[in-house]
C-alpha cells in the first residue's frame, strides 16, 4: 500500500463520526458544511459561520435529524448544535497534537451532492504555527467550514475554519465540551 491508501484508510476511519450540516431560512438552504460528533447522545460542533439561518439540518447515518442551535461562539468560531439521537459515534479528539509548520494534514468532511451527502478531502500543509493560531496552505473551498483536520496517523487535531480568506485550525482543545 502507498501513501494514498493509507491517506484513504485514514478518512475513511474517521467519517463514522462526521456529520453534513444544512442551515434553512425561508425553506431554503442558505450553508452547508461539516460537523463534528463530540457525545453519543447527539452534540455536534461545528464552525459558527454554518450556523447563520433559523433551520439546522444534520445529515448522520443517512438520517436527517433536525438540529437545535445550543450555542455560538463567534469570538470562537463554533457552534454547538443538539440533535436527538443516541449511540452515535464520537470524535477523537487530540487536543496534545502539535501541529508546526511543514507538516501535511488532510481536510476530511461531508459536502451535499445531488441530495446525497459525500466525503470529500483534501491535503494541507501548516503553513505556520503560532499561539493564537494555525494556518492551513491548502485550497480555499467554501465547502471545507467545518471539516475534520487529521494528520497522517489518524489523530483529529480539530475542525478547519475560513478566517480572513485563509484555512485556520480550530484546535481540537477548543472543541472539547
Amino acid at each position: 500500500p502507498g501513501p494514498r491508501d493509507s491517506w484513504q484508510k485514514v478518512v475513511a476511519d474517521t467519517m463514522v463520526s462526521t456529520v453534513l450540516v444544512q442551515t434553512f431560512s425561508e425553506d431554503r438552504l442558505v450553508r452547508t458544511g461539516t460537523g463534528v460528533v463530540v457525545s453519543s447522545d447527539g452534540l455536534i460542533i461545528t464552525t459558527s459561520d454554518i450556523v447563520s439561518g433559523q433551520v439546522y439540518q444534520i445529515v448522520a447515518d443517512d438520517k436527517i435529524f433536525k438540529a437545535k442551535l445550543l450555542t455560538r461562539q463567534a469570538a470562537a468560531g463554533l457552534a454547538l448544535l443538539k440533535i436527538d439521537a443516541d449511540g452515535l459515534t464520537v470524535t477523537n479528539l487530540n487536543a496534545a497534537e502539535n501541529l508546526q509548520s511543514g507538516k501535511t494534514v488532510i481536510l476530511a468532511g461531508k459536502l451535499l451532492s445531488i441530495s446525497t451527502p459525500t466525503v470529500f478531502s483534501q491535503l494541507a500543509l501548516v503553513s505556520y504555527s503560532t499561539t493564537s493560531e494555525v494556518v492551513l496552505d491548502t485550497a480555499l473551498n467554501y465547502f471545507i467550514s467545518g471539516a475534520k483536520v487529521i494528520s497522517a496517523d489518524g489523530t483529529v487535531a480539530g475542525i478547519s475554519a475560513i478566517r480572513s480568506g485563509r484555512v485556520v485550525l480550530i484546535p481540537a482543545g477548543t472543541l472539547e465540551t
